[in-house]
């Protein structure tokens, strides 16, 4: 089991992804129930904002997964960055006519960098907790 320091890093991790998710469908969800006027696709929109939210969501299990708060520490950095990086992205296209396709384009370049990251991390000697994916004995 991870000391408790790694799992409270984990779990503000996760926290943080799901916020990231919920600012990322928090209009389309507002123009498709409030405004209807507005033609929002709800299924389309929860595709992008998975497809989207993926790489961040990637990242958090990455701080899970690691067995000390150095790794926890580094992949949680990352997160944050994947998530600036996307808000500086929207923000640089927002009122471009093609804005749109930073829905689909810039998380293939965050899968690039949670991959490189990862290899890095391998060659540093990381290594995913033993028990990560064990469920834990029930009583």
């Amino acid at each position: 089991m991870a000391p408790p320091a790694t799992r409270m890093i984990a779990r503000f991790a996760f926290w943080l992804a799901l916020a990231y998710a919920a600012a990322l469908a928090g209009p389309y969800l507002y123009f498709g129930i409030f405004l209807e006027d507005e033609q929002v696709s709800l299924g389309g929109a929860l595709i992008a904002v998975t497809w989207t939210a993926a790489p961040v969501y990637a990242a958090a299990a990455f701080v899970s997964a690691s067995p000390n708060g150095a790794g926890a520490w580094s992949f949680l950095a990352l997160q944050v960055a994947l998530i600036a990086s996307f808000a500086w992205q929207f923000v640089a296209v927002l009122h471009s006519s093609t804005g749109g396709f930073i829905f689909f384009g810039w998380p293939l370049v965050q899968w690039i960098a949670i991959v490189l990251a990862f290899l890095v991390a391998l060659a540093l000697g990381w290594r995913m907790r033993p028990d990560f994916l064990i469920a834990p004995p029930q009583a």
